[in-house]
């Protein structure tokens, strides 16, 4: 009970250093100045490399938050933690520019809290599993400087800047029931997070001229909650056998409430003469605002730790949101992806590399964001792999992930990735193991 006590503290640990490092820049999206920024798909490395397969895709040592009736398929506790690195190209007429970022992606405990070794000493089979997870993962990202040239006619060059900074992220806990075949499962998630917003506007051939400056952040709380559901067709054989499995699933996001608290202040100033007048100026301001619902449904076909394949569909009612401290309108969107698995022999004790599982898939996706009255595209393709090895007797893994994908278009806004994941997976079999005595 000590080293469970001992993993526990470290897990602790490594919490409250992922809050940190997800508060951290790392980015420059210009689609970021609007909404909340960029929402951070949920889906872990092993799915995501698959083009994101959430609501089908469960796993027996790995956690899914995406749909979370997966934690009732849990079979081993999982600690996992997730990075990221991304490369990318931006083109806006004849300019360009590139940018690297990178940070914490995600950081989970799972433990089922029913331990199945337990059947095996009590020598009886349970019709019934749960699991429970506890997780730090983003929300949104915020993260960008623009700089606009135009001409406009009696009063010349007009130049803008824009730059935001911040981000929302979740704090998880996450509950998943299996009974025989079917499982169901809840996710509360607790929403937070700051950002900052300053626009500047100078009329740069204007004599004595003033330049207008707005100036704006707020932090976000909020309550959220999803719940899921998924159902196993055995086909043949038993999972456990080798045999084929069909999954069908479904997760439901609920319209969430959240608010905001802030601080705005508008002027103008005259660099020359140094003066300034503030139009605007308020402190610890409150607003309210509504996320959008979200429903996903998707299937997934496999022959147990030998290959699969899936599709994944999501649509999300954009048209709900609300933000008061930044009024905007934005449209639904929809993702549809899909995505393959192959291990070319997992029991494989002569090639390390026969017991990887490779991974691909795809993704397209409207976003709800528009540029030039245009709703903004996004289209993705995915590749990883699986690696198994030993960590203190118990299989564990490390997923890679690549993600190359391009947004917008060649009229307004363009931007081409690549991304690279890197998840790691610590399995342990001993919480909630019942003590034998003869």
């Amino acid at each position: 009970m000590s080293q469970n006590l001992t993993r526990g503290w470290l897990f602790v640990t490594l919490l409250m250093a992922a809050v940190m490092g997800m508060a951290q820049p790392k980015l420059n999206a210009p689609l970021t100045r609007f909404g909340l920024g960029d929402i951070v798909q949920a889906d872990f490395v092993s799915s995501s490399a698959m083009g994101g397969l959430g609501a089908a895709w469960h796993h027996i040592y790995q956690a899914n938050l995406v749909n979370p009736a997966s934690l009732g398929h849990l079979e081993a506790t999982a600690f996992e933690l997730g990075l990221f690195g991304k490369v990318t190209g931006l083109k806006q007429g004849e300019q360009t520019n590139s940018v690297w970022s990178g940070n914490a992606d995600y950081l989970s405990l799972s433990i089922p809290l029913i331990n199945p070794i337990n059947e095996l000493l009590e020598r009886r089979d349970l019709d019934f599993s749960w699991g429970l997870n506890i997780s730090v993962t983003p929300y949104s990202e915020v993260g960008y400087s623009v700089r606009s040239a135009d001409f406009v006619d009696s009063i010349g060059v007009v130049s803008r800047n824009f730059q935001g900074l911040g981000g929302t992220n979740k704090f998880n806990v996450v509950n998943g029931w299996k009974y025989r075949s079917l499982a169901v499962g809840l996710k509360l998630s607790y929403l937070f997070g700051e950002s900052e917003y300053l626009t500047e506007t100078v009329f740069d051939d204007l004599f004595n001229n003033y330049e207008h400056v707005e100036r704006s952040n707020f932090s976000v709380r909020g309550w959220l909650w999803s719940v899921g559901a998924q159902y196993d067709l055995d086909l043949g054989l038993s999972p456990r056998q080798n045999g084929r499995r069909l999954t069908l699933g479904v997760h439901y996001n609920g319209s969430n409430s959240f608010t905001t608290r802030g601080d705005y202040i508008n002027y103008v100033q005259n660099p020359f003469f140094q003066t300034a007048d503030t139009a605007r100026y308020q402190v610890d301001a409150r607003s309210e605002g509504t996320l959008p619902s979200e429903l996903g449904v998707g299937v997934r076909f496999e022959e147990t730790t030998k290959w699969s394949f899936g599709v994944n569909y999501t649509t999300t009612n954009w048209s709900e949101y609300v933000n008061e401290a930044r009024p905007e309108d934005l449209s639904d969107s929809w993702r549809m992806s899909g995505g393959i698995s192959y291990t070319p022999d997992f029991s494989s004790i002569s090639s390390f590399f026969d017991r990887v599982e490779y991974r691909a898939g795809f993704f397209y996706q409207t976003d709800p964001r528009s540029l030039a009255d245009e709703q903004v595209d996004h289209f993705g393709i995915t590749a990883g792999m699986g690696m198994p090895f030993v960590f203190q007797r118990y299989f564990s893994f490390v997923n890679l992930g690549l993600e190359y994908g391009r947004r917008g278009s060649e009229d307004s806004l363009k931007e081409n990735y690549l991304r690279v994941r890197v998840g790691i997976t610590l399995n342990d079999n001993q919480w909630f193991l019942k003590r034998q005595f003869n």
